[in-house]
């Protein structure tokens, strides 16, 4: 494997084929890896297979290997690069620390694939990184206040730098996996570092968040786990502060809430989660509710199922449940690489799954796709002071709920019509739209289809080099489609 030199860039190190309007994030998803130092020598065999077909394959996509290259993502755009690694838990089987030596070993060979220092690692813990010899006698909480009471950062928080609590403790040997890794470290509460917290990276105009959430607190590997999981509501309220005007961690800065996306990692879905988590009964938040409405994406594992298209969590979070990367040749073992447009608001996903027959990991089409991200916190106000929108654009859209369907662009060229009016005409295409308060709305035709496609537009001016919004029409069944629409500012063409 040939390693990669890594990007001088703090947030994101795509390269791009066409003008890009905002940074692209491209994260690759794994999760319940399961490395097992005890496993049967045949166990391990099939996994050393599947796994050096893995980094075959991601060899193949960041050489640029235009075979290997993810569909779903189309030829318009930024290349899948990987730019950050999100292992959403289940790393050991046993927890143990030669558990953690051999997916040590694993992350070396992978991050010298994707040329990634390990500090673009990002680790949740699941329930098999819970060392069970020193969980004896730790039950499930009763219910809700019981939990919020076992749960808080001060029954958390160390004993002494040499004894951890209770709840701690079973997690040592993942922390110290972690830590002696280099992985990107989550912080804000004292003591309970990698377990949960909030990793920030920054440039001039951006900002990603990595929430990271515990949801294997009382796992003990039994079937009686389901639904008997719990987040932590005073864990997730000490990280991301209460509820202000319907805004979301209102500790960020102002400036922050516009360019600003949060991907939350949490290895144990919602349907795993104890029924008070996900369920109000009383004036107690509803915690899933509350990490979701904090998160515009939403990564989890633990079921080792096929992959499926994202859920939306409370209209608020893209919710993408991974399978098992690899748990056994029984599993439809599966990861997932992600592309995060902070301009178009979208996340787009190509799924890969193991095939064991012939030991090659092959893209799956029924989960790809690109979808929207929900906004959180105060959005971008539009430019209302931008009057002349005259000139080229490179433009870019789809159609949501056609998974498969690619990215498609257009360049266009606006014309000035009266005092606020502007249109274009491209060949068989025209559009006519009216700026007005920082917002282009209008209509368009296509006309290159029987019978003619047609419908409208509204798009948010954002600065004076970009434009995104939605578009509605009818198709030429006559069914109504949406889909979302993005414009720049063609280069070399500003005035």
């Amino acid at each position: 494997m040939s390693p990669r030199k890594a990007s001088r860039s703090p947030m994101y190190r795509t390269a791009s084929t066409a003008t890009s309007p905002g940074p692209v994030v491209n994260i690759l998803h794994l999760t319940d890896l399961h490395f097992d130092a005890l496993a049967c020598a045949d166990d391990k065999t099939k996994r050393a297979i599947a796994y050096d077909a893995l980094l075959t394959r991601l060899e193949r996509i960041v050489s640029g290997d235009e075979d290997a290259m993810p569909s779903s993502f189309g030829e318009y755009g930024p290349r899948p690069l990987p730019d950050y690694v999100v292992l959403s838990g289940d790393i050991a089987y046993r927890g143990s620390k030669a558990d953690y030596k051999l997916a040590k070993d694993f992350i070396k060979k992978l991050l010298n694939v994707l040329g990634l220092p390990a500090s673009r690692v990002v680790v949740a813990p699941g329930n098999h990184d819970r060392n069970i010899d020193h969980a004896h006698g730790l039950g499930y909480p009763r219910n809700a206040k019981q939990c919020d009471k076992w749960l808080s950062p001060g029954a958390l928080a160390p004993i002494s730098p040499r004894h951890h609590a209770a709840l701690v403790l079973p997690f040592a040997n993942f922390v110290d996996f972690c830590r002696n890794g280099k992985y990107m470290k989550p912080s804000g509460i004292a003591g309970l570092e990698y377990l949960t917290g909030i990793s920030s990276i920054k440039t001039d105009d951006h900002r990603l968040d990595f929430l990271v959430v515990n949801s294997a607190w009382f796992a003990d590997r039994a079937a009686t786990d389901m639904q008997n999981m719990w987040l932590g509501l005073p864990l997730l309220q000490s990280l991301c502060g209460p509820r202000s005007n319907g805004r979301l961690l209102p500790r960020l800065a102002e400036e922050d809430h516009g360019n600003r996306l949060v991907v939350g990692i949490c290895h144990h879905p919602r349907e795993w989660l104890h029924q008070e988590e996900h369920d109000s009964y009383s004036d107690r938040p509803n915690t899933f509710r509350y990490l979701a409405e904090s998160c515009n994406v939403l990564l989890s594992g633990h079921v080792h199922g096929a992959l499926e298209p994202p859920t939306s969590a409370h209209n608020c979070a893209q919710s993408f449940t991974g399978g098992a990367t690899y748990a056994s040749e029984y599993f439809r073992n599966n990861f997932s690489l992600l592309q995060v447009d902070f301009a178009d608001r979208s996340v787009t996903r190509a799924g890969y799954e193991y095939n064991p027959r012939v030991e090659t990991w092959e893209e799956q089409t029924q989960a790809a796709g690109t979808y929207p991200l929900f906004h959180t916190g105060r959005e971008c106000e539009p430019n209302t002071r931008v009057t002349q929108l005259a000139g080229r654009w490179d433009s870019v859209f789809w159609t949501e709920h056609q998974p498969a369907g690619r990215k498609k662009a257009r360049k266009l060229t606006l014309e000035a019509h009266g005092q606020k009016g502007f249109r274009t005409s491209s060949g068989k295409f025209t559009l006519d739209g009216v700026l007005d308060c920082g917002y282009f709305s209008g209509h368009w035709r296509d006309s290159s289809e029987e019978p003619h496609l047609h419908g409208t537009f509204q798009l948010k001016v954002h600065g004076k080099h970009s434009m995104v919004g939605r578009w509605l029409g009818f198709d030429k069944t006559g069914e109504i489609r949406v889909g979302l629409w993005r414009f720049t500012k063609a280069r070399g063409r500003r005035p």
